[in-house]
């Protein structure tokens, strides 16, 4: 069965990938180039207007520019103009990972595929890849939300114990602040995009409900020994993605 799971090495689970992207590299393109027209009209509307927070923050977990991301602390409030230009985005960004999932099933089965047939596929599967899509934003926010609440306990407890210990006053502890939340919330987001791939292959593959999948996800995410593997691929590709 060619869809049976095993756990697998960092180094053998990137390679696989990679080898599977290239030997199939023109259909993958395919599939791409439907969300393609929306990123860059995206992208041409983030260097011509300053964007809100929310969609800085967007913008820089789909990896369209960098930039946006590391300053999406200093928007202003969410516009209605904003929510036209990135919804459609989000949506597309969407089914183009729908139809990524149902060509890494056909490559790993050893089946030809086509990128205008998968596409097709996950256009007919959309509305459980809409409602996926909007509970894991719901999720990444709830999340980031906890992230930054913790962080900011965590320093000022830190910062207390600095002060006890006649290392300083208050404040200067304080300062280690966005450091902290930083770091909570990359842990938070490598967590929240392993899941959400885990929950997309279910919803597109199996048929399952968001809220099943995505449950499913993250029990299998902490409980195989995949985390620190899975991460460590996220972060490669993250790297690889501001690099190209």
């Amino acid at each position: 069965n060619m869809d049976t799971l095993r756990p697998l090495g960092f180094g053998e689970l990137f390679d696989r990938a990679i080898t599977l992207y290239v030997r199939n590299i023109f259909a993958f393109i395919g599939m791409a180039l439907f969300g393609l027209l929306p990123m860059v009209l995206f992208s041409w509307y983030s260097d011509s207007r300053q964007l809100s927070t929310g969609a800085r923050l967007l913008e820089g977990v789909f990896h369209i520019s960098p930039s946006a991301s590391l300053s999406a602390a200093t928007g202003h409030a969410l516009t209605g103009t904003d929510l036209f230009v990135w919804l459609p985005l989000i949506a597309a960004d969407s089914i183009v990972y729908a139809a990524i999932c149902i060509g890494v099933r056909a490559a790993r089965r050893g089946e030809p595929f086509a990128a205008a047939e998968c596409l097709k596929r996950a256009l007919q599967l959309w509305r459980p890849v809409m409602r996926l899509a909007v509970a894991s934003i719901a999720l990444f926010t709830g999340l980031f939300v906890a992230a930054a609440i913790v962080a900011a306990i965590v320093t000022a407890i830190g910062a207390g114990v600095f002060v006890l210990l006649g290392g300083g006053n208050f404040s200067s502890g304080m300062r280690l602040m966005p450091l902290v939340i930083g770091a909570f919330v990359l842990v938070v987001s490598a967590c929240w995009i392993v899941i959400w791939n885990f929950a997309l292959f279910d919803v597109v593959l199996e048929g399952n409900r968001v809220r099943k999948s995505i449950g499913t996800a993250a029990r299998r995410l902490f409980s195989r020994g995949l985390f620190w593997r899975l991460v460590a691929i996220w972060a490669c590709s993250l790297i690889m993605s501001y690099l190209a």
